[in-house]
């Protein structure tokens, strides 16, 4: 399997923010409807609750679009990045402050070694499990395998008699596949994007982990 070796965002798009200037209706319209652009949108009572609810709905949309096969689930390096160069606009500025923060689609690139392919994976079962994207669709073919007698999986961690051995899902809030696990202590490899994670629990801390123990 191909190791994960570095992942860079390259930003060619410099910050813009256009402070108490209204952003053109028709540029406005463009970034909405034209498909080229990630953005986030947010009211707040203060123009810095704003910007930060804006800009943290511009990084779960990039994510959704191209973090589960690149970075597993780094936020805060994304959102750390887009803070600095995406671009900003105050909407309106009543009782309530409205920003739109976006970003070029084509301005986020990344530098990475291919993820893993199935065939990369040896499990069979893991080969299956990990084509799946959401939970209703993990429980699905888990329990068939269950029923199968090929597997056992649950969310108590301590219901395993050798967690190590596990392999572990993990679903973000939104109940989507962001990480599948290979057996492991305090390391594991990440099936999906081919990432070493150290301390599993510590770093999927929010989100939802099954621990799948396969039988050979």
């Amino acid at each position: 399997m191909k190791k994960f070796l570095n992942t860079i965002f390259l930003f060619s798009l410099l910050m813009n923010a256009y402070g108490q200037e209204t952003l053109p209706i028709e540029r406005e319209r463009e970034i909405r409807t034209s498909g080229r652009y990630y953005y986030g949108e947010c009211s707040a009572f203060s123009e810095a609750e704003a910007m930060e609810c804006a800009i943290k709905e511009l990084t779960q949309k990039v994510m959704v679009d191209i973090v589960r096969q690149a970075l597993g689930s780094d936020e805060a390096k994304i959102k750390n990045g887009l803070e600095v160069r995406a671009e900003t606009a105050i909407l309106s500025q009543t009782e309530r402050t409205i920003i739109l923060a976006w970003i070029e689609k084509e301005n986020v690139k990344m530098n990475i070694d291919p993820a893993p392919t199935r065939s990369d994976i040896s499990n069979p079962v893991a080969c299956e499990l990990a084509t799946c994207t959401t939970l209703v669709e993990f429980r699905s073919m888990a329990n068939g395998f269950r029923r199968q007698g090929r597997l056992v999986y649950g969310a108590n961690k301590a219901s395993f008699i050798n967690p190590d051995n596990c392999f572990v899902a993990v679903f973000s809030r939104e109940q989507r596949l962001i990480a599948l696990l290979d057996a492991g202590q305090s390391a594991r490899m990440d099936l999906l994007t081919g990432n070493t994670i150290q301390n599993a629990e510590q770093h999927f801390a929010g989100n939802n982990l099954f621990w799948i123990q396969i039988n050979n």
